[in-house]
């Protein structure tokens, strides 16, 4: 469903974007013209150190399911094939991100969680898993044995959703501004109602992945959530990766999460 005014603030900020004067210390020739054209509408995302409520979107934690849940395992072959649990990497509750959804391919409803083997990321030992939630009656998991000690269990992170905007490097990566210059960009956003995204953003292409990336499509998939391995704490084994929550926009159109998946950045 579109957002309320949604279409009227982007021509505004888009106007107004326009009109901004850079000091040109970062990018070389970047504008507010050429920043304008380089901006993309997202779901932007703010994570906090705050435990979420059962069934809500959140990073690490424990698992919100229905009570029959089976915690998801898969073969680590790095020891010796020995089947072992996975880490929940995420749970997210598409009933809070679909009203700040710009582009409104998300479904209304539905809970989706993100496992996955909580050891160095190696393609070929690359294990991961989804579940979709089934029902209304959610209760929280505790982790099979071993595996808080294992460090597979992240410290929780609720995450709030908005509707903003972001300004890709078609190059990969991020623009350079100074202080100046982001400070401007930044009240440019907020005379818009719009803030920047602390954690990253949703339903944009892979960041630092320019090339194809396994499991991933730009034409039949949407990205849910993009984030790096840091935001799962200081420990994470995955500090620099991107990662990427991954479902099929088929699917999505019919209001299911059954193509849901994991994907890992390349170049991090």
């Amino acid at each position: 469903m579109p957002i309320d005014g949604w279409t009227d603030r982007i021509a505004a900020l888009t106007a107004d974007l326009v009109a901004l004067e850079l000091d040109g210390s970062g990018d070389e020739g970047l504008t507010g013209a050429a920043l304008a054209k380089r901006m993309r509408q997202v779901i932007g995302v703010k994570a906090s150190l705050e435990e979420a409520p059962i069934g809500g979107s959140k990073l690490g934690g424990l698992p919100h399911a229905e009570p029959g849940f089976v915690w998801p395992t898969a073969k680590n072959i790095w020891h010796g094939g020995a089947v072992e649990p996975l880490a929940l990497i995420a749970q997210l509750n598409l009933a809070e991100m679909a009203p700040h959804d710009p582009h409104g391919v998300l479904p209304a409803s539905g809970v989706v969680s993100f496992f996955m083997l909580p050891i160095e990321y190696d393609p070929m030992a690359h294990k991961a898993r989804t579940h979709v939630v089934a029902g209304s009656e959610l209760v929280a998991h505790a982790p099979p044995d071993g595996l808080a000690d294992a460090g597979g269990v992240f410290e929780e992170k609720s995450l709030e959703f908005f509707p903003t905007v972001v300004f890709p490097d078609p190059n990969g990566g991020f623009l350079s501004f100074d202080d100046v210059d982001e400070t401007r960009i930044h009240g440019v956003l907020e005379k818009h109602g719009m803030r920047p995204a602390e954690l990253d953003a949703l339903l944009d292409g892979p960041r630092f992945s320019t090339g194809r990336l396994k499991g991933y499509s730009r034409k039949k998939d949407v990205i849910l959530l993009r984030f790096f391995g840091e935001a799962l704490g200081q420990e994470s084994l995955w500090f620099e990766t991107e990662m990427m929550l991954v479902a099929g926009r088929e699917a999505l159109a019919g209001g299911g999460l059954d193509d849901a998946r994991i994907v890992m950045g390349e170049n991090t």
